[in-house]
């Protein structure tokens, strides 16, 4: 007999963002920065190895900026944007606006040379 721990909105949940994954230009994953690593889905590494990303770290007044800064040079190494952010800052939307806008620059520069301008960037937020 097998137990089926994998809850059932789990796996609604993962086959919505594979089947959305087309229609985004970038993948915002949130985690904590006081635990960076246990505090990120694994799977999200391997179904969002193609598509631009931005890791935020939050909770960051709450976590070691030493270490917090070792962590974001770690994934930066790994091919993922990453920032450090604290939600109760009021000015956390501009942060990670300035992020994403740097993030998909390339594609923003793109459009315009196309003579799209203003188009929406079109942006998937995930996290545990």
């Amino acid at each position: 007999m097998q137990i089926q721990w994998f809850p059932g909105h789990m796996a609604k949940t993962r086959r919505l963002i594979t089947e959305n994954l087309s229609l985004v230009d970038l993948v915002i994953e949130l985690a904590d920065a006081r635990l960076p690593l246990s505090s990120r889905n694994p799977w999200f590494d391997n179904t969002f190895k193609n598509k631009s990303r931005l890791l935020v770290l939050n909770k960051a007044d709450m976590a070691d900026p030493k270490v917090t800064a070792l962590w974001i040079k770690y994934y930066q190494q790994q091919g993922i944007k990453a920032i450090e952010t604290d939600s109760r800052n009021t000015k956390i939307f501009d942060v990670i606006n300035r992020a994403v806008r740097s993030s998909l620059s390339g594609l923003i520069e793109q459009r315009e040379q196309k003579g799209i301008k203003g188009k929406s960037l079109r942006v998937m937020v995930v996290g545990v």
